[in-house]
């Protein structure tokens, strides 16, 4: 059986298609990544181009920003 957290991601990509609860979950996964790149000094327009190329994340700029702000920053 799958783990939870990969039975709820399906879940909510199948009944919604889209999710805000789904790009919570992407961005605490990548939280620490995002972290050390700006601690780095990259900007999180640069991060964020790169992640949505790599396609690990497939909401838009202002959404990933907001997240950082709030998850990110804020925590620091």
């Amino acid at each position: 059986m799958a783990s939870l957290t990969t039975r709820i991601s399906d879940r909510l990509n199948r009944k919604t298609g889209k999710s805000s609860a789904l790009n919570r979950v992407v961005m605490l996964q990548l939280a620490v990544e995002v972290n050390e790149a700006i601690e780095s000094g990259w900007s999180v327009l640069t991060i964020y181009k790169v992640l949505y190329e790599e396609g690990k994340v497939t909401f838009t700029y202002q959404t990933f920003r907001r997240y950082v702000n709030k998850l990110i920053i804020k925590n620091t």
